[in-house]
């Protein structure tokens, strides 16, 4: 499995603009062979930011996906970022889920001790 990520702070007055071509970006995409999953969110505050996230179930279909013309829509998108953007890629190689969470807390049920004042 592999997560794409972009986080990106907003251009001034094209935030909503940059949202909508983000979510026409990901519409599009999670229709691919061997995408399952993402989105894309939305920071608010002084610095808006916007989060796109992409989960891949092969590397090799992200590939075919970055190597496509469509791609360079994102590349656009990040380009006008008024600071540099941040796109990186996780390769996972082992997910857990809430049996883990059940195990770890059913190992250590001692609970934690609080510092006396």
């Amino acid at each position: 499995m592999v997560i794409a990520t972009l986080s990106m702070r907003l251009p001034p007055r094209q935030e909503a603009d940059t949202i909508r071509t983000l979510c026409a970006f990901w519409n599009s995409t999670r229709a691919l062979p061997g995408c399952l999953g993402g989105g894309v969110y939305e920071e608010v505050g002084l610095d808006r930011a916007a989060l796109y996230l992409e989960i891949w179930n092969q590397a090799h279909d992200l590939e075919a996906h970055i190597r496509s013309a469509g791609y360079e829509l994102l590349i656009a998108v990040m380009e006008t970022a008024p600071g540099p953007p941040a796109l990186s890629f996780q390769f996972v190689a082992e997910t857990r889920g809430l049996e883990w969470v059940e195990k770890l807390r059913l190992t250590d049920a001692t609970p934690p001790t609080s510092a006396s004042h």
